[in-house]
């Protein structure tokens, strides 16, 4: 099962994430989230080298993200939280390996 968790740390957040990826090798990433907006900081499963991930909070409920390889813009996510704080919905778009674009539509429930 995949597994998201955001943890507060000062004015910033602190996100660990488990699960499989599509050919079933486990992943595990976890970094730090500046919610001024900025770049995101990694502490466990870092993407290559050269990739960056830009970040903005819109709302108390909505950030948005733009992810970069070598100064070129790959992807970007889109990310709301519920009202009630029960669900979070990412839609992320970018390119797939086989060079066409997707847009994925993500929603986690609170356990």
């Amino acid at each position: 099962a995949n597994s998201v968790v955001v943890a507060e740390k000062g004015a910033d957040l602190v996100i660990s994430a488990t699960g499989t990826d599509g050919a079933g090798k486990a992943v595990s990433v976890k970094y730090t989230f500046p919610m001024k907006g900025g770049a995101l900081s990694y502490t466990e499963g870092a993407p290559a080298s050269g990739a960056t991930v830009a970040i903005k909070r819109v709302s108390a409920s909505t950030i948005d993200s733009t992810s970069s390889l070598n100064g070129k813009e790959v992807g970007s996510t889109h990310a709301t939280v519920s009202a009630d704080g029960k669900t979070l919905t990412r839609v992320v778009k970018g390119m797939g390996a086989n060079g066409k674009a997707f847009t994925n539509t993500e929603v986690y429930e609170r356990q």
